[in-house]
């Protein structure tokens, strides 16, 4: 079988995930979607293929389904963020910022894909709001079983958090909520991990004790070895469709505290502590309590248990069953 597997502009660790597990079991083309001459292109690596897989409900979603569906072609998209979402409160998502076009195509390539596929159980409530797919299953976002490798060690008085350093971000990953609650706890060092876009790591500084460390892109290992030495890894976001980033922590061994947001609590189960959105006291008590959980082996343990139910292997699984079978 031929999978095209077909993007918006950037291809992310997620989607690179997706096409080297999907590479296994089929042979795959890809596509980045970038601009409206692409288009000619996409259609004819769609005619040479049996199934387009399609990353994010967006325009090109919509455009990549109705050419599968005239060239009598099968397709499956993944609805996964910023598509489905809808967050007034902080100008998030597409039926918040896109246009009439681009919420007609998002509709459509969930509504006349021959599979829909959302990331959490949240994202699937979200999805359904907007339209109903012919056929649709959760999937859950996974983590490879190699990206923590080797002994955790012992931890240190360090808590973490990743996020794009972009402006759209500063509110929705709640960054400088982050801070504030760096100024409740200045004996720990707060780190936040994530490459920068814009001068948001300038305006993160202008706001940020003493305590924090700005540390900008990490290449993988680094970045597991600094997951290694936290104990916490906080996610204060205003909307996470799932959270493959707190999955990533809890593999290292760190104990996640995340808000009641979006997909976060039903990632980390009763693995974690889930906070008020916002709210600095609510969350500097849930911090503290995670100070004690990450002094507990056994509990440890459970976090680290807990990031196994998000494996990359039962993402390829399920991915692998439902396209031998759409």
């Amino acid at each position: 079988m031929r999978v095209l597997v077909a993007y918006y502009r950037n291809k992310t660790t997620f989607i690179q995930r997706d096409i080297d597990i999907l590479s296994k079991h089929f042979e795959v083309d890809e596509i980045a979607v970038r601009k409206r001459s692409d288009i000619i292109k996409l259609a004819k690596k769609i005619k040479e293929a049996d199934v387009v897989f399609i990353w994010f409900a967006g325009k090109h979603a919509g455009i990549s389904v109705f050419l599968a569906r005239l060239l009598g072609k099968k397709s499956l998209v993944v609805v996964g963020g910023y598509d489905a979402a809808n967050v007034p409160e902080i100008g998030y998502g597409l039926w918040v910022q896109g246009t009439m076009l681009e919420k007609f195509l998002c509709k459509y390539s969930i509504s006349h894909a021959d599979f829909a596929l959302p990331v959490s159980k949240f994202h699937e409530k979200e999805m359904l709001k907007i339209a109903t797919p012919r056929k649709h299953e959760i999937v859950y976002n996974g983590v490879p079983d190699n990206f923590c490798r080797g002994e955790i060690g012992r931890k240190e008085r360090k808590i973490a958090t990743i996020s794009i350093l972009k402006k759209e971000n500063i509110m929705r990953k709640g960054l400088l909520t982050y801070l504030r609650v760096a100024e409740h706890f200045p004996d720990y060092e707060f780190i936040i991990v994530g490459k920068p876009m814009d001068e948001t790591p300038d305006i993160l500084k202008q706001h940020a004790p003493a305590n924090v460390k700005i540390l900008g892109f990490l290449p993988h290992e680094e970045l597991v070895d600094t997951l290694k030495k936290c104990s916490v890894y906080m996610q204060l976001s205003a909307y996470e469709s799932f959270g493959i980033a707190v999955v990533e922590a809890m593999r290292c061994g760190c104990i996640p505290v995340v808000t009641n947001r979006g997909a976060l609590p039903e990632v980390v189960g009763d693995a974690g502590i889930v906070v008020e959105y916002g709210d600095i006291e609510n969350i500097a008590k849930g911090l503290q309590r995670a100070f004690e959980y990450s002094k507990n082996p056994d509990f440890i343990k459970k976090v680290k248990d807990r990031s196994w139910d998000f494996s990359l292997r039962k993402r390829e699984e399920k991915l692998v069953k439902i396209l031998r079978g759409v």
